[in-house]
């Protein structure tokens, strides 16, 4: 039995051309290659790392909203919603513009000046009394005696300077399975150029 197998090499020719013009815009493959890197670094912060060192004891005991459940770096969102990516020529290039978050991402040590403030606390039981002028039934004015505050101590603060040391919480990271599934989206690029020029790919 006799096999014959006709191609066309102009036809052939043409198909790789195409082929090898399509690949040389690598816009499509570098957008989907960051929207994939950016829900990688939203997976790091759902997961608070890998290896995210937690609040430390001062931390809590300076905020007392916070606890050993916070979900550190969103607070706000603004952290996590200012990340983005963006194509420049033959490359993406992925961060942010907040300022702050280059601190999380690579630590700080130093000192911070923190004004003075005045915040009121409960007590057992202190009753404070001042004079006040009020306007009695008369329509006239009055200087009285009377109690202004009940239970409550005020406390001052002075202005002073705290040390401050903010650990590395790097999430402009790769995590391990990011590789393969660049290769797979680079591969799928690949191959749908292919397909679009006519050919075919294993």
């Amino acid at each position: 039995m006799e096999v014959t197998v006709k191609a066309d090499a102009a036809k052939a020719a043409v198909a790789l051309a195409q082929f090898r013009l399509s690949l040389q815009d690598k816009s499509e493959l570098l957008k989907v290659l960051g929207a994939g890197q950016l829900n990688s670094i939203y997976r790091t912060f759902d997961e608070q790392g890998p290896g995210w060192p937690g609040l430390s004891d001062a931390s809590l005991s300076w905020n007392k909203k916070y606890t050993t459940a916070h979900m550190l770096l969103q607070n706000s969102g603004h952290g996590r919603t200012s990340i983005g990516w963006e194509v420049s020529g033959d490359s993406v290039a992925i961060g942010t513009s907040l300022w702050y978050m280059k601190l999380q991402q690579e630590g700080w040590e130093g000192t911070q000046n923190v004004a003075g403030y005045q915040y009121s606390r409960a007590v057992a039981s202190r009753d404070q009394f001042g004079n006040v002028v009020i306007t009695n039934k008369r329509g006239r004015q009055q200087n009285v005696h009377r109690k202004m505050v009940s239970g409550v101590s005020f406390v001052t603060v002075h202005p002073f300077e705290r040390h401050i040391t903010i650990p590395a919480r790097p999430f402009l990271v790769f995590r391990p399975e990011d590789p393969a599934r660049m290769e797979a989206a680079t591969r799928a690029f690949v191959a749908e150029r292919a397909r679009g020029a006519g050919l075919e790919m294993n």
